[in-house]
């Protein structure tokens, strides 16, 4: 993700072709998320507020979350089922260690598994976040 860092139009025409750069773009941030422009300033404006509304879900601390979400469990469905990359890695607490520690990876997902099964939760997307959740610890363990 070179391009969401850039200062200026200039930097990001350094990363390469018009193209390129928005097909690196669409590949960081999946097809649920559209970032894109008719020339390199349009496509640097984009970029920009894109950038600021990262920043602005990273500086929401948990005391703010807690006026949003009713419940953990509905927190934790948000997250799984409508965020992605950074920002979902961020709220759910993801770090390298889990990656390289089966056991706390187990005890990651079973933290929020308590929170998202559908036995325990009624909410309409809980199977979605369940399965979402289910990938996530599957790649961290290495089963993918």
């Amino acid at each position: 993700m070179r391009w969401i860092n850039v200062k200026n139009v200039d930097e990001l025409k350094t990363l390469g072709k018009f193209a390129e750069v928005k097909k690196e773009i669409k590949k960081d941030v999946g097809d649920n998320i559209k970032i894109t422009g008719r020339g390199w300033k349009d496509l640097y404006k984009n970029i920009n507020k894109f950038s600021n509304l990262i920043q602005e879900i990273y500086n929401c601390d948990m005391k703010t979350s807690n006026e949003y979400f009713t419940s953990k469990s509905n927190e934790y469905i948000f997250y799984l089922t409508e965020l992605d990359g950074e920002v979902r890695m961020k709220k759910l607490g993801i770090t390298k260690s889990l990656f390289n520690n089966k056991n706390e990876a187990k005890a990651w997902r079973d933290k929020i598994l308590k929170e998202v099964h559908p036995d325990i939760n009624n909410h309409p997307k809980s199977t979605l976040a369940m399965a979402k959740l289910n990938e996530m610890y599957n790649s961290m363990v290495g089963k993918n």
